[in-house]
């Protein structure tokens, strides 16, 4: 009885044999009929080989062709069915990227399969296979024709207890039962027993525990205590107490720092032998000191006290213990003296009231008189953006408890991105409260009128250009409400214009004023959402295997031939020309030589425009160049210091240079870092007249912050469809309001990634760039780099992403919105996930990563090796690798001008990081919600007295913290003290950035 008179369902199924007939790269075609693509083998034309021919959505597929070198080879051509299943397995062994599994000797290329996770030897999987039916056996099952997924087995989360963790083999087990290494750990986490984690983990044979931890987060860390033995002591014990031994201090209380006190301390010994007090003395960097020399060893008689004449400076705010190291013969104390610096404050010292927060309330029904844009809008636009207007059910559930997570559930079940924008948008429209008052009354300004707002520059969200103001009369009956635009906003008034009538008779009359943020920056969050889905898919926005393509086409130099290069020749010389830079010498490894090279002749040449660039830098310009996996994205994973701008502008260079028909978007999430790019590629001197545009937004284009240097390149878009704008725009150098068609024209645009949604509304087309770069991928939220994204044409562009997911990630109003995923940048979703997940066994030469998607740059040109070993163990694998020199460098000498003021190490060195603790009071004025510690300001203005006095500049010295009220804390200090003002600045504000220069 045959397969189909048994009515098993199943597909058609062969084996056969063919010859070669056409050969392109990678691709090749069997008997002109069959197509199939592999860099794992190379086939001449008229080769004969046997293949697997199976159909499948109505589409002939071809694997496992195989060279047939002579005819025992041949295998009888034979026609079967296929049908998928299920299978379970077992990793038994690994071999670089290939797992075999059993039963079955199943061999598996993880190059090949989609997968979202790495199996180690001992894993449990679930293979998702077409297989071809065998009727002799006794499930039907015969030959595995193609794996289609692989999947854990009984993948869970659950929480957990490190139970054990060895801190040299650098594995642990958890509850008991869950083995877990170094590369479970989220980075930065060191684990301690006890400490309690959630743990997402998969059956797994592992030194018998029968699960494995993939993923494990800190949910409570354990406590510890320092370790006294760390002291290097002589003597054979150490302890807190003696019996008969009495050693008295005192309490010592400040009222400022520098203040000096005499004190002592008494020793008296109340046994009958005699102690022999050996050595005496405080530990390195002490606030306290031993005035009088001691003529040691001496005898502590009973009854006969002996007394130890001491000072103490008082250079520490807060309460602090000074130990006193007291080393008799056969033991040795610690003695604590209890130090307290409490500096008199005076200010308000009031807790912050925060406001009843409620959303923005339903229009009060008055008529409501418009007021002057910032800029008119156009009659007619060319594309409309959808307004995305939030759900009234989600605004309902915010407004009852501002979010339980489980009632928002259902809300966020339809679509999580479009949902939690929504969520961030309501809590955006619940802080913006904050700005409305009930009684206020505007200042006349020439065409503006003013309104006052304390601490405008500290509070968020900020008011920015374009938002509306609605001002209220509150003791009118009239029925009418004004509506004003914000044109400008200074350090502590917002200019505003409403309607002419309104500036016309306004007196000085009280007004109640109330906030509405503009929406437009959501709007191109959610639309960049909807066309992500639509135009980069399944595979670009979660990728779970790599398709190997032909190397991208690199025309010759000589742009009148019009002709092209062989593919593979290119990416043979590419290669080549890549491994004869991989051998670098000290001297190369800087990133500050600049100066471009001309191409040679009209014969194609990869030419180094910075010949200083490192291996690493170079390994990631060639790796793009090639773009063999696009459109996945390719990560240039830059940690601080490492040169990824430098590498980002070779790059750009290169590709403008060797592939000529490239369009490129440079985009990043803040100003700062776009207009860095753009001065960069500018000063390479490598570009033509109008190659580059900075296309930026109205309210960027009428502030003060544009560079001088690129306000010619500088550009708005026009949303009008063209030919219908003719509004008049102020003269100052930025051009203004520039057509879909002028602005095409230039080879490389730079903006912002939000800036970059202005482009949709001009009706740029997918495709219009062949690459889309974000820079600082790692800042932004998923939705704002698919802002640019959306503009990819997968079947010919190419997707950079430059960043690092160990710093700073995108900034979230919303708590939710951040638990439930939109604070996760779409870099570092992809850095832990396969196939872009670090795999040191399979990728030994490439920091774990697979080239073909990231290049982890290595070296660091900022930070010397005692500061750069932290950070580098923590979050980089200790893989960073420092080029400034720890004796003889300029950041050397600079610590040791320190040496007097800092504590020593266990080397008798100078450190290069100390951690000061402050044990001082975190205050909030009443109108203000940031947070000060006057304490710790005192202490900075200590350390930045003894740096000046020390000889170091203003230029020299970095303060940072985390909220906007203690840089004014810190600043209004130095400015009392009339000291050069040195940068103090929140962590957003140093991110990426470099001084001392």
């Amino acid at each position: 009885t045959s397969l189909k008179e048994k009515n098993i369902p199943g597909n058609s199924f062969a084996v056969k044999t063919g010859v070669i007939t056409k050969c392109e790269g990678n691709n090749y075609i069997i008997d002109d009929l069959y197509n199939f693509n592999t860099d794992k083998q190379t086939f001449a034309v008229e080769s004969r080989v046997s293949y697997d021919c199976f159909s499948c959505n109505g589409k002939e597929n071809v694997v496992n062709v195989q060279l047939l070198e002579n005819d025992w080879d041949i295998v009888p051509n034979s026609d079967a069915l296929w049908n998928t299943r299920i299978i379970i397995c077992k990793v038994d062994q690994r071999v670089n990227r290939n797992l075999i599994l059993s039963p079955g000797n199943i061999n598996v290329d993880l190059d090949n399969v989609s997968i979202e996770f790495l199996p180690v030897v001992g894993d449990w999987l679930e293979l998702d296979v077409k297989c071809s039916i065998n009727e002799k056996s006794v499930d039907l099952s015969g030959q595995i024709i193609e794996i289609n997924k692989i999947s854990p087995v009984r993948a869970h989360i659950e929480q957990g207890t490190i139970t054990k963790w060895d801190s040299t083999t650098k594995d642990g087990i958890i509850n008991k039962n869950i083995y877990f290494n170094k590369y479970s750990l989220s980075h930065g986490y060191i684990p301690v027993n006890g400490d309690k984690v959630i743990v997402e983990s998969i059956e797994s044979d592992q030194n018998r525990c029968p699960w494995r931890a993939l993923k494990i987060i800190p949910e409570t860390i354990a406590k510890y205590r320092t370790n006294l033995n760390k002291l290097n002591l002589t003597a054979t014990e150490v302890k807190e107490n003696h019996p008969g031994l009495c050693i008295e201090t005192p309490v010592l209380s400040f009222s400022k720092l520098n203040e000096n006190c005499n004190f002592f301390v008494t020793i008296s010994n109340e046994c009958k032998n005699n102690l022999i007090l050996k050595e005496a003395d405080f530990l390195n960097n002490s606030q306290c000191k031993i005035l009088a020399k001691l003529d040691l060893p001496k005898d502590v008689v009973k009854d006969m006290p002996l007394k130890i004449s001491c000072e103490c400076t008082s250079r520490n705010v807060g309460s602090s213990n000074e130990v006193l190291l007291l080393s008799f013969e056969g033991f040795t104390i610690t003695k604590c003296i209890n130090i307290t610096v409490t500096l008199q404050y005076n200010a308000s010292v009031n807790n912050y009231e925060r406001k009843t927060r409620t959303l923005l309330q339903n229009s009060s029904g008055n008529e409501l008189i418009r007021g002057q844009r910032v800029a008119a809008p156009p009659r007619f636009i060319a594309t409309q953006t959808p307004y995305y207007i939030v759900p009234q059910k989600l605004l309902d559930t915010m407004s009852k408890d501002f979010g339980d997570a489980m009632m928002l559930t259902e809300e966020l079940k339809i679509d999580k991105f479009h949902g939690l924008l929504h969520l961030d948008e309501i809590m955006n429209l619940i802080m913006i409260r904050n700005y409305d008052m009930d009684k206020t009354s505007f200042i006349a300004n020439d065409e503006f009128l003013m309104l006052e707002i304390e601490n405008l520059s500290e509070r968020r969200p900020s008011i920015v250009l374009g938002d509306k103001i609605i001002a209220t009369d509150p003791f009118s009956r009239s029925g009418v409400d004004f509506e004003g635009f914000v044109h400008k906003v200074g350090a502590r008034h917002i200019y505003m214009k409403f309607s002419p009538l309104f500036h016309d008779k306004y007196n000085g009359e009280d007004y109640s004023v109330k906030v509405i943020p503009s929406r437009s920056s959501y709007r191109r969050l959610h639309h960049a959402v909807h066309l992500a889905v639509r135009n980069l898919g399944k595979e670009i926005l979660f990728p779970t295997r790599v398709i190997v393509k032909d190397p991208q086409q690199v025309n010759n130099a000589d742009e009148d031939k019009k002709k092209s290069r062989n593919p593979s020749h290119v990416l043979n010389r590419l290669i080549q020309l890549n491994k004869s830079n991989s051998e670098i010498k000290n001297s190369d490894i800087s990133p500050e030589d600049t100066s471009p090279k001309k191409k040679v002749g009209s014969e194609l040449k990869l030419e180094w425009y910075n010949n200083r660039l490192n291996s690493k830098q170079k390994d990631a310009v060639v790796n793009v160049l090639l773009g063999i996996a696009r459109p996945l994205p390719y990560i240039v994973f830059g940690p601080p210091g490492t040169g990824k701008t430098v590498t980002i502008i070779e790059l750009v260079l290169q590709i403008v240079r060797l592939i000529p028909h490239s369009r490129l978007l440079i985009t990043a999430p803040s100003n700062s870092a776009s207009d860095l790019i753009a001065l960069r590629l500018i000063e390479s001197g490598v570009l033509k007249p109008g190659d580059l545009v900075r296309l930026v937004s109205h309210n960027y284009a009428v502030s003060d912050s544009i560079p001088v240097i690129l306000v010619p390149y500088c550009a708005t878009g026009s949303l009008a469809k063209d030919g219908t704008d003719d509004r008049d725009m102020p003269q100052s150098g930025i051009q203004y309001d520039r057509s879909r068609a002028a602005l095409g024209r230039h080879r490389i645009t730079v903006s912002t990634c939000s800036t970059a949604g202005q482009l949709y509304s001009m009706g740029f087309p997918k495709g219009h760039f062949s690459h889309i770069i974000v820079d600082q991928a790692a800042q932004a939220s998923e939705p704002e780099v698919l802002i640019p994204l959306a503009f990819l044409d997968k079947s010919s562009g190419q997707v950079i992403l430059a960043g690092d997911p160990m710093q700073l990630g995108p900034v979230v109003l919303s708590k939710i919105a951040a638990e439930c995923g939109l604070s996760e940048s779409y870099l570092q979703r992809l850095c832990n996930t396969f196939p872009y997940s670090r795999d040191p066994e399979g990728f030994l030469n490439n920091s774990g990563y697979d080239p073909k998607l990231v290049t982890k740059l290595l070296y660091n040109y900022r930070s010397l090796p005692a500061i750069l070993k932290l950070c580098s163990s923590l979050f980089y694998d200790d893989e960073l690798i420092a080029t400034v020199d720890p004796e003889t460098s300029r950041e050397a000498m600079l610590n040791l001008k320190l040496k007097n003021i800092l504590p020593k190490n266990e080397s008798n060195k100078v450190p290069c990081v100390v951690f000061h603790g402050v044990n001082g009071v975190n205050y909030q004025n009443m109108d203000s919600p940031s947070w000060y510690n006057p304490h710790e300001a005192a202490q900075v203005f200590y350390y930045v007295n003894e740096f000046y006095r020390m000889g170091l500049s203003n230029k020299q010295i970095g303060i940072i913290t985390p909220y906007i009220k203690q840089v004014k804390e810190i600043r209004s200090l130095l400015v009392e003290a009339e000291f050069d003002i040195p940068k103090i600045g929140t962590v957003e504000e140093f991110q990426g950035q470099e001084y001392d220069k």
